[in-house]
């Protein structure tokens, strides 16, 4: 059957037993859904939670893969068919594993994708939080190459499998302007991909 990673956001948040519409409806379609608490989220204390701190993306990439690379040795798992999703931060983990995992992947959708954190910090209304997540500002050099060295749209070129992007038209927590970027990266490295802007303000 077809794996999907499905990935909360946050990443103050947590997967839960409880009832979650999206993963019980792909459930209901015959498919493995993963959905793991990746180091930053809320469920195993504050060690766990502050261990994505200047560690953005490959720490928590890391314990997914893990989880991903354990389910595909299952027999009913189709190894070749692996599918990744989410929102927000969940979009920022696609984006990322897309790229950095480029062969793992049949095809992504990216809900709400953090992409730059350089973008992020001069348009969202998180700024203040990011500057203390990777030590200061992107615009002082000492501290410049972590915003790109952990921003998913600086490998970007690297994505392989086709990808749905979806963001909201006047998200404040974050912009468009991520969605736009990630889409013309695709699109111009003649990636299969397509874009859907929702209106309205909500995240």
């Amino acid at each position: 059957r077809p794996l999907v990673l499905v990935i909360h956001g946050g990443p103050t948040s947590a997967s839960k037993t409880s009832f979650s519409m999206l993963p019980q409806l792909m459930a209901a379609k015959g498919w493995i859904v993963f959905s793991p608490n990746y180091r930053g989220s809320d469920n195993l204390g504050h060690a766990f939670a502050n261990a994505i701190f200047d560690d953005a993306g490959e720490g928590p990439g890391r314990d997914v893969m893990a989880g991903v690379a354990e389910l595909k040795k299952r027999a009913y798992v189709d190894s070749k068919r692996a599918f990744v999703t989410g929102w927000s931060y969940g979009g920022f983990m696609t984006t990322w594993l897309l790229g950095k995992y480029p062969n793992e992947w049949t095809a992504g959708v990216a809900g709400a994708a953090v992409t730059d954190w350089t973008d992020m910090y001069n348009f969202a209304d998180g700024n203040v939080g990011i500057r203390h997540q990777f030590g200061g500002s992107p615009w002082m050099p000492e501290f410049a190459e972590k915003y790109r060295a952990q921003s998913p749209i600086t490998y970007a070129t690297n994505i392989r499998a086709p990808t749905l992007i979806l963001t909201n038209l006047e998200d404040y927590r974050v912009p468009p302007t991520q969605s736009y970027a990630l889409y013309h990266a695709l699109k111009d490295h003649g990636v299969e991909t397509e874009f859907i802007g929702f209106q309205g303000r909500t995240h």
